[in-house]
């Protein structure tokens, strides 16, 4: 079974929306990543259990997506005291999200089942642009939110100039048109292909036609560097200074904690030093006072 997702290849991050068997001319659809796939069609009882266990799968994730994200919008939106720059980032970040499960789950699910892509030539470039915009804000969003907690923690005063609400929103709409002009290749290689079914009736995949192998093969290395490394990295690093700066900040606390319990027990030992001292000379002194003539012994 080959021709998986959009192009005989998929690439990591490109969208899946179905598979044609050439032997039998079936459309069907997986998850994969770069490179050919094969295998054998399970029999036909065991295809309907798969199916019902992939729909429950997609439609929990799919209804936890929408409500998850949709609750943290509401919230930010209706909340303003919890309008914070990095609270905006998480806005932005759960939008992205939302729009993943909209444009990916339903549009991969429904082609699974059906073994045939019924949402036309305009939808199969639209989901597909949609899906991939949609990855690129989620990534640059988490780059953005680290490089924001790294500017908070590691430079709390120089941050302050710059991190307000009016950057954050001017990072986010850079993030968001990036990632739509970087995408602006899937509408122009998306292509509904027709192929005839064992029952003798057209059926319609939703595939990428590159002009070249080669032009397939660095668009690939473009999204894993642009999508993955890149990110990954800048993302390593960030999360790496803040831990060890905050590292360092827990063992001065530390350190001065014991410094101060060190002085407080030196001073509570010199304390009670010096009343030892005045309770041992003058109950230690004895003697005959003469008053009026008289002695009164002291003891």
């Amino acid at each position: 079974m080959e021709n998986y997702g959009l192009n005989d290849t998929a690439c990591a991050g490109d969208p899946v929306l179905g598979v044609l068997d050439p032997g039998s001319g079936v459309l069907d659809s997986t998850n994969g990543t770069c490179g050919n796939r094969s295998g054998v069609s399970p029999p036909q009882r065991q295809r309907g259990e798969d199916h019902t266990l992939r729909i429950l799968l997609y439609s929990l994730i799919f209804l936890l997506s929408v409500l998850g994200n949709l609750l943290i919008i509401v919230v930010l939106a209706v909340n303003k005291r919890m309008r914070t720059v990095t609270n905006t980032f998480l806005l932005s970040l759960a939008l992205s999200d939302l729009m993943m499960a909209l444009f990916c789950m339903p549009f991969n699910l429904i082609p699974s089942l059906l073994k045939d892509f019924i949402f036309g030539a305009a939808m199969c470039k639209i989901v597909a642009y949609l899906m991939g915009t949609s990855v690129s804000i989620s990534t640059f969003s988490l780059v953005a939110i680290a490089i924001e907690r790294y500017s908070a923690i590691c430079n709390p005063l120089k941050s302050r100039v710059w991190q307000t609400r009016s950057h954050a929103y001017r990072v986010i709409a850079a993030t968001w048109l990036l990632a739509f002009v970087v995408m602006t290749p899937y509408p122009i290689i998306s292509h509904l292909d027709t192929f005839r079914t064992p029952g003798n009736t057209t059926g319609h995949q939703c595939r990428h036609k590159w002009p070249h192998a080669t032009a397939e093969q660095a668009w690939c290395v473009l999204l894993l560097l642009m999508l993955f490394v890149v990110p990954g990295l800048v993302m390593i690093v960030a999360y790496g200074l803040i831990s060890r700066e905050l590292y360092r900040g827990i063992q001065l606390e530390m350190g001065q904690k014991r410094e101060s319990t060190v002085r407080d027990t030196c001073l509570s030992q010199s304390l009670c030093a010096v009343c030892g001292l005045e309770k041992s000379g003058g109950g230690g002194i004895s003697g005959r006072v003469y008053v009026g003539g008289e002695g009164t012994e002291l003891n």
